[in-house]
């Protein structure tokens, strides 16, 4: 087992397990494996009342494969292992209480037997090894909730801290907007990467990090790297032509699946409206509630764009290639025909949204009246040319 971080010492042995070294690990050799990992081991098991041999994966031919820890073998040996490096061979006498007990396992090993076990630790394969070549060992240190992950190229709002062996930080991020697959943070990318692949939100996870994949000197231990998936940035396309002139990228997750609807009345917060270059647009009033019916035009495109993809209380952001479509009076942004990297940006938080009775819930007068009354609407927007809200009308 190549990597992970330093050694992690096992606990001593019981009394009831005694251990004799017959032969060093192989040079180099710093790791215990740990409960979980997937142990390769050859062994003889004999009696030691008479040395009678019961038991030997050597005759057999191939190594015996265990997962230690979990109760796969008797208590003594998962003890044993957990002790040994790779290469090791060590002879171990178990007490029956860490053998087969009062009981034994008749017809070769009788009951309260102590048992003699030569066992050499061939290979071993962490739990969650996430290359397969031991450079990068997972920890799951909470689970997370939901069932949305990450995935190629999604963007996420993370925190990242790595930290060598001497206790050294390499990299603290608390609040680090990522994108899988950027290579934003050089050396650590790929792991970081696959190991945010699989996670939920308000998961954590700690890693063990080889010199391959931490920044990290020759001869320096590994480096533990911690990371929380705090939200997924949920980055959609709502142009009206699906040309990406209009982009939402939510910040924080809203609660239910409900949205609102045309016809509907919601009230937002437009908390910043910001150009190419991250800074304030000139003349934006600063944050503004706003209450209004969606697609009645009362305010700029963008907005009305946004809101029938948003859920209750989600907070996102929706970027404009077109600055006009994001003119509107109410926000101090009236006339806006341009800005810096032609790019605007307003961040919204939806508070509450009520719809109007779904179709189904109309009587035929309701369904008349409410087509007019759409009709209407549309008719005048399209006068206004407002005509990416008009024909939705």
């Amino acid at each position: 087992m190549a990597g992970g971080d330093g050694p992690q010492a096992p606990a001593p042995l019981p009394k009831g397990v005694r251990k004799e070294v017959l032969r060093p690990p192989n040079a180099g050799e710093e790791h215990f494996p740990q409960k979980g990992d997937e142990c390769s081991v050859h062994y003889e098991g004999r009696l030691e009342l008479d040395g009678e041999p019961f038991d030997s994966s050597r005759t057999r031919g191939e190594p015996l494969t265990i997962k230690l820890g979990v109760g796969q073998v008797i208590k003594g040996w998962d003890l044993a292992v957990a002790t040994m490096k790779t290469g090791e061979l060590s002879r171990f006498t178990c007490a029956p209480e860490y053998a087969y007990g009062e009981q034994g396992a008749p017809p070769k090993i009788p009951g309260n037997a102590t048992l003699i076990f030569d066992i050499e630790l061939v290979s071993w394969r962490a739990d969650d090894d996430l290359f397969g070549d031991g450079g990068v060992v997972r920890t799951k240190l909470e689970e997370g909730s939901g069932y949305q992950e990450p995935g190629d190229d999604s963007e996420v709002l993370c925190s990242v801290k790595a930290s060598a062996a001497d206790g050294r930080v390499l990299e603290d991020r608390p609040n680090l907007e990522y994108k899988l697959g950027s290579g934003a943070l050089g050396k650590l990318s790929r792991a970081v990467d696959r190991a945010l692949g699989d996670m939920k939100k308000g998961g954590s996870v700690s890693l063990r990090c080889s010199r391959d994949y931490a920044s990290i000197e020759d001869g320096e231990g590994p480096a533990t790297v911690e990371i929380r998936l705090l939200e997924l940035l949920e980055i959609e396309d709502i142009s009206p032509e699906k040309d990406k002139s209009v982009m939402k990228r939510r910040l924080t997750e809203g609660d239910g699946y409900q949205k609102p609807k045309d016809g509907g009345s919601v009230k937002l917060t437009v908390e910043a409206a910001t150009d190419g270059k991250g800074e304030t647009v000139p003349g934006f009033a600063g944050s503004r509630e706003l209450e209004f019916i969606v697609g009645d035009g009362e305010v700029c495109d963008a907005l009305e764009l946004l809101i029938v993809h948003m859920v209750q209380d989600e907070r996102a952001v929706v970027a404009c290639s077109k600055p006009e479509m994001c003119a509107d009076a109410k926000l101090g942004l009236e006339g806006l025909a341009s800005a810096a990297e032609g790019k605007v940006c307003l961040t919204v938080q939806l508070h509450d949204f009520e719809n109007g009775k779904a179709g189904w819930e109309m009587s035929g007068e309701e369904k008349v009246a409410y087509a007019a009354q759409r009709k209407e609407v549309g008719t005048r927007l399209f006068k206004a040319q407002r005509y990416r809200l008009a024909p939705q009308r």
